[in-house]
């Protein structure tokens, strides 16, 4: 399975939106701390040749979501400002964008990484495999554009290897499934496919997966601190900020906070059940064979879905996930549309407001 990529833009170029090129300078978002980026040549990506950077006021002004730029992300600069800190002024057109959804109920978003080829889903294997994160960590990249690759970590502490292989292989149908132990280095090899020269990884997973651990052994030195884990394996937080590094073989890796909860994010329409239909391929595939259309999947008559949970061959947890996130999308869909529906109205009174000023206006005048 191969990651196919767009070309990154010419180091030191701005595409124009009709392709051509401009003069001006351009650099690759490493990191983000409070309010400051850390830009980087986008042909040379790594923190120790990072310059600070802000947000021009046109742009921090701006109240789109997407404006923002998070960690990969190609930039316009400005570089002249007389304090020394360069200034962003746009981010340029991005290949992929990882987000997750807000879970305090609201329609917002939270972007993670730009501009990743893969996602290593890291699914710690010295504890119980948890299929319904999987599930949902594997909707969040397929809904990115970009691949997702699951890791089992820390084989080398897994009382059940087979069981641990199969639970995720149960939850991320179709996606590749490897098993590896930085601690005496199985299956590290097989990340050689993916980390190939140009290529963005993120790791997705979360705390005390052994996502630093993992990136500072293929960095080949301390690179993110670690901490201990406690006896029961509850991980503490390793990574404190999401920062792009390069890894030896040219290869960029992005490693990210733990994260606790992770609510869908989709933008709508076809993207969302697409992303939802990879993830479920096998319920999608199933569906196809059901006798009507639109089929609930609930008591209907020649349902192959419901056949294939009764006689085994589909998990009723999974079709149950499935539903649930098939819900959860559908009620984020519910409240983006109240958003807009609320933001239209507003713009309505406020032109109307505007138009009996200018109508007020005129009339003093005569």
């Amino acid at each position: 399975m191969t990651a196919t990529r767009t070309p990154d833009p010419q180091p030191g170029r701005t595409p124009s939106p009709h392709g051509s090129t401009s003069s001006a300078p351009t650099g690759r978002v490493v990191a983000q701390h409070r309010g400051r980026w850390l830009i980087a040549d986008p042909s040379r990506p790594g923190e120790h040749d990072a310059r600070p950077a802000i947000l021009s006021g046109r742009l921090a002004r701006d109240p789109s979501p997407d404006a923002h730029p998070v960690v990969g992300d190609q930039v316009a600069l400005d570089p002249d400002a007389a304090d020394g800190l360069a200034r962003i002024t746009g981010v340029l057109p991005r290949r992929s964008l990882l987000r997750r959804g807000a879970t305090d109920g609201t329609s917002r978003q939270q972007a993670l990484a730009a501009n990743v080829d893969v996602a290593f889903v890291v699914v710690p294997a010295d504890r119980a495999v948890n299929p319904r994160r999987i599930e949902r960590e594997v909707t969040l990249v397929w809904e990115s554009g970009a691949l997702p690759v699951v890791l089992l970590t820390k084989m080398d502490l897994c009382a059940d290897p087979d069981a641990a292989v199969a639970a995720a292989s149960g939850a991320a149908a179709g996606v590749e499934v490897v098993p590896i132990s930085v601690h005496d280095r199985h299956g590290l090899h097989v990340l050689d496919h993916w980390l190939v020269p140009g290529a963005t990884v993120v790791l997705l997973g979360a705390s005390g997966a052994g996502k630093s651990t993992l990136t500072n052994h293929l960095l080949g030195r301390e690179h993110l601190r670690t901490n201990g884990l406690r006896w029961d394996g509850a991980g503490r937080h390793t990574t404190t900020h999401r920062e792009l590094v390069a890894l030896p073989g040219g290869a960029a890796i992005i490693d990210t906070p733990g994260l606790r909860a992770l609510a869908l994010w989709a933008d709508g329409g076809d993207e969302e059940a697409t992303a939802l239909g990879q993830t479920f391929g096998d319920v999608a595939t199933l569906a196809l064979e059901c006798r009507f259309a639109d089929c609930g999947h609930r008591r209907e008559p020649g349902c192959a879905v419901l056949a294939a949970v009764a006689d085994g061959r589909l998990p009723a947890d999974r079709l149950a996930s499935w539903e649930a996130l098939g819900r959860e999308l559908a009620q984020l869909e519910r409240r983006r549309d109240a958003v807009a529906r609320a933001a239209g109205k507003a713009a309505d009174r406020r032109g109307a407001k505007a138009l009996r000023v200018r109508v007020a206006e005129k009339r003093g005048e005569g």
